[in-house]
């Protein structure tokens, strides 16, 4: 779904997002918050237009998996197919024996 053009941004995986196929593959579900839209924050922004962002990430995301992007826009990092990515790179350091 990344290597679409443009992309496909899931924006709340999770486990429970995640079904287990009988032949042991993993399919994605819930693509209800899912989007094309990329937003690139810069010192350009307006309050009202980060307030915009954030109140839509809230609506759309699931608070313990927002990856740091989608927490706070005034940082200026890009909210792309990165935030899919973050969720399982959190969840691996979590789990690492």
């Amino acid at each position: 779904m990344h290597e679409q053009e443009p992309p496909i941004i899931h924006r709340d995986l999770k486990v429970e997002n995640c079904l287990l196929t009988s032949t042991g593959f993993i399919q994605l579900c819930d693509f209800g918050s899912a989007t094309t839209k990329v937003y690139l924050p810069d010192e350009s922004w307006s309050v009202k237009k980060r307030d915009y962002v954030e109140d839509e990430m809230t609506k759309v995301t699931t608070p313990m998996y927002r990856a740091p992007e989608m927490l706070d826009t005034y940082n200026n990092y890009p909210i792309n197919e990165q935030v899919d990515i973050w969720v399982f790179e959190k969840r691996k350091k979590k789990h690492s024996f």
